[in-house]
């Protein structure tokens, strides 16, 4: 599945959430921390893997970046019951175990589009904006008009997951921070 999503960096929490409020979104899960493994998929060139602790479900995901547009990350993700199983299984496939990583997430809907606010250590918060309408260019209709809706520029908007917000604000190449063990907030990456 296309996803069509799109980020704003930064954001102030209190101030995102009378924005949010105000365009008729309602919190549906207030802020959590969120656990993470990623794994490089070398038997898949520009995909990656994860296996991520929400607030109530474990999900596994495989992750394929075709470009840094609203359209260019496609995702496969299934609800698993076990983290470690989860992990065991994607190291059987032929996943490679790179990184443990942290943030806190609250998450927003309204209708068919959905916003999270998360923070990443090192990082000021931001917003993700998204939609997973199975036609593509309702979505993208969906998510521009929140982008609007909520008063963002969407020619500022960013692409891609957050090793790409850790190289435009932190100047830590993609290719580093993805190389990282772990980013957490007791150890958070350094600027450059």
């Amino acid at each position: 599945m296309i996803e069509i999503e799109l980020k704003f960096y930064p954001v102030d929490k209190d101030e995102i959430r009378e924005k949010l409020r105000a365009a008729g979104f309602e919190m549906t899960t207030p802020e959590f921390m969120m656990t993470r493994a990623t794994f490089d998929a070398p038997h898949l060139p520009g995909s990656w893997g994860r296996v991520r602790t929400e607030k109530n479900k474990i999900t596994m995901s495989i992750k394929c970046v075709k470009s840094q547009c609203i359209t260019g990350m496609s995702e496969s993700q299934v609800v698993v019951d076990s983290f470690e199983s989860a992990v065991d299984f994607m190291t059987m496939a032929g996943f490679i175990k790179k990184s443990m990583q942290e943030n806190t997430r609250e998450i927003w809907k309204r209708g068919d589009v959905e916003c999270t606010i998360d923070t990443w250590p090192g990082l000021e918060p931001y917003i993700e904006i998204e939609s997973e309408l199975s036609d593509e260019n309702a979505a993208i209709v969906a998510v521009y008009q929140a982008v609007s809706d909520l008063g963002f520029n969407k020619d500022e908007a960013m692409f891609g997951s957050s090793d790409l917000v850790y190289e435009k604000v932190m100047g830590i190449p993609s290719r580093e921070i993805n190389a990282l063990p772990e980013i957490i907030f007791a150890n958070p990456p350094k600027k450059k």
